[in-house]
């Protein structure tokens, strides 16, 4: 059956709103058995223990648990959409999650996914990750769905409303919603004396757009019918849809504004204003390149200590360094031959912040040569977060280029963080029939990190080489999962 891709309409809607709603075309029994062994895993007794562990809960083994979830990914109207958000040969990430809403549970704070529990990189406005939330159950609002606030997934501020006043994601039983990685969220309040369960996975984007990946029959950028009003942000939704377009640059700026009053906005407390100064600016060629990268190499921060021990960014530090964040932001989207240069020297300033701006800048501007060298110089920065930057910036490269060098490094960083992002860009990077990264990936597949060890997994697959597969195999022979095996169950 033939990929059902997303419409202009339902892109639009997504680059503007950070959700779209598709159901898959696979039976209510598949749904119904899928919801019997979620019943099964979680008790009638389970009590959900915020930010600790949790019983019952299979976590990443969910799949290798219950193989037949693979068929999710399968469905036309299901890997429809996600290649039109992500395009061919996007990736399903090891990490995936059960979540439960157990009857009269209240709702969650509002918060962001962190990246494996920490939130040390900077937030992408581009879709290269993207939440996959399944309800195999009939999830009305008095059920408890997932609430998210439309807009929101640009906003480092929390939007600072209750989770009952969120959007509700639910629908009928096989629902599947799709959201941005960054887009403001939480479980809202079960009603009901029934169970809820959601199944959470996390999608990457492999490759850098070359051209619309759906069903385009206009690729000019036009605000959605239902753009939402409190993040009115035309600006950088009109690069973001360029962006996903395969189109080099920002687009003409469309603003009335001087670019002196804009830039006078880049550090407005209000971050609509703030980034949609930043995107007009990117706009306005040469003359916005310049103001932005002045803002840019004018910070003067330092990168402060984050909790690690937390799994959910609630928007505390929004406030810090905004005007320099913003001209990053900016930056990236005027494109490599305008920014290149300033993010490279950006790379050499004094200021932590400005070096991790700067880093994570280099990685939206796609591959740009000229800047190579002084990324892989960023990947070895003294600041953790740099190198945490640099390194999530060589994935978004999407092409080795010199930069083996540096992951290898990376590699061996006692930071977990740096060395789940360094696998990541391996996979990226890599090359169907390349041997040459074999051996570092057989190095990840020893980790202690369980990110590390999925992500050179999935490198020696891409790779696919004979030499590849001689690796890959006994690992994957050793590390295989029965999911026949049930506990308290004869062994037989």
């Amino acid at each position: 059956m033939s990929l059902r891709l997303l419409t202009d309409a339902q892109m639009r809607s997504f680059v503007a709103n950070g959700v779209v709603h598709v159901q898959p075309t696979l039976p209510p029994s598949f749904h119904r058995a899928i919801y019997e062994a979620f019943d099964k895993i979680v008790p009638a007794d389970h009590v959900e223990h915020p930010g600790k562990a949790k019983p019952n809960n299979p976590g990443n083994n969910i799949l290798p648990l219950l193989p037949q979830l693979g068929e999710l990914f399968e469905d036309p109207v299901v890997k429809g959409a996600l290649t039109s958000l992500l395009g061919p040969g996007h990736m399903l990430d090891p990490h995936r999650a059960l979540h439960n809403n157990m009857p009269h549970d209240g709702p969650q704070p509002l918060h962001k996914d962190s990246f494996f529990a920490f939130k040390r990189h900077v937030r992408t406005h581009r879709p290269w990750s993207l939440l996959l939330f399944y309800y195999p159950q009939d999830t009305l609002r008095e059920r408890g769905p997932t609430g998210v606030v439309p807009g929101s997934q640009y906003a480092l501020r929390n939007p600072g409303i209750d989770a009952d006043d969120a959007f509700p994601l639910g629908g009928p039983a096989g629902s599947i919603a799709i959201g941005a990685f960054d887009v403001w969220h939480a479980r809202m309040r079960n009603f009901t004396n029934q169970k809820r369960f959601m199944l959470k996975f996390l999608m990457n984007r492999m490759a850098l757009p070359t051209g619309p990946s759906w069903d385009c029959a206009d690729d000019r950028w036009q605000d959605p019918e239902d753009a939402p009003a409190r993040f009115a942000l035309s600006p950088l939704w009109r690069g973001t849809w360029n962006w996903l377009a395969g189109k080099p640059v920002p687009g003409e700026a469309t603003g009335g504004q001087s670019e002196a009053e804009l830039e006078a906005a880049l550090g407005a407390a209000d971050e609509e204003r703030s980034l949609s100064a930043a995107y007009e600016l990117a706009g306005r060629g040469p003359s916005g390149v310049a103001r932005l990268g002045r803002v840019l190499l004018s910070g003067s921060g330092e990168n402060l200590p984050e909790d690690l021990t937390s799994t959910a960014e609630r928007g505390d530090r929004y406030a810090e360094d905004p005007a320099a964040r913003a001209a990053a932001f900016g930056l990236a989207a005027s494109g490599a031959a305008a920014a290149g240069p300033v993010l490279a020297e950006a790379t050499g300033a004094t200021s932590g912040v400005v070096r991790k701006l700067a880093s994570f800048a280099l990685g939206e501007i796609g591959a740009d040569v000229a800047s190579d060298d002084a990324l892989s110089r960023a990947a070895c920065d003294a600041d953790p977060q740099v190198r945490i930057n640099a390194l999530y910036a060589i994935g978004r490269r999407c092409t080795m280029n010199g930069f083996a060098p540096a992951l290898r490094n990376a590699l061996t960083d006692p930071e977990d963080e740096i060395r789940v992002h360094a696998a990541l860009a391996f996979v990226r990077c890599a090359q169907r029939g390349d041997d040459s990264l074999v051996d570092l990936a057989q190095a990840g597949l020893r980790d202690a990190n369980r990110y590390v060890v999925g992500y050179a997994t999935e490198t020696l697959e891409r790779i696919g080489t004979p030499r590849a597969m001689r690796v890959l195999l006994p690992f994957l022979k050793t590390a295989r999962w029965c999911h026949f095996t049930k506990s308290g169950e004869s062994i037989y």
